[in-house]
């Protein structure tokens, strides 16, 4: 997921199958441009599972990216921390359905030496 510093958040998608399942797979490359501000999330599709939750008798399939839209204003350390709160208050957090792993990466504004 792709949280710009204006407050878009989107998916970054790339064809291909499951990372580290066949040896030899080859994957398809694509190049993104970050700005200062951006913040960038990669994530397991355990991330879909935890925030899937269940509305009735059908599962709500885009609810991690609305938890997602929720926080991306925020600073990176930030909305981990909101992912974990997220997934602590479940509960059946002791209990996960897939594993969880999040990586998360924010594009610092660039410093000026001459402040420093």
């Amino acid at each position: 997921m792709l949280a710009t510093a204006d407050g878009i958040v989107s998916e970054l998608k790339s064809p291909g199958g499951l990372l580290g399942i066949s040896p030899g797979m080859e994957f398809t490359s694509r190049t993104t441009q970050l700005q200062p501000g951006d913040k960038v999330l990669i994530y397991t599709d355990g991330v879909e599972l935890a925030f899937q939750g269940n509305n009735g008798h059908r599962l709500d399939s885009q609810s991690y990216r609305r938890v997602f839209e929720s926080l991306a204003s925020r600073p990176i350390e930030e909305i981990i921390r909101g992912l974990e709160d997220r997934l602590d208050d479940d509960a059946e957090s002791d209990k996960p359905r897939d594993d969880v792993i999040v990586v998360g990466m924010e594009i610092l504004p660039r410093r000026n030496p001459a402040l420093a």
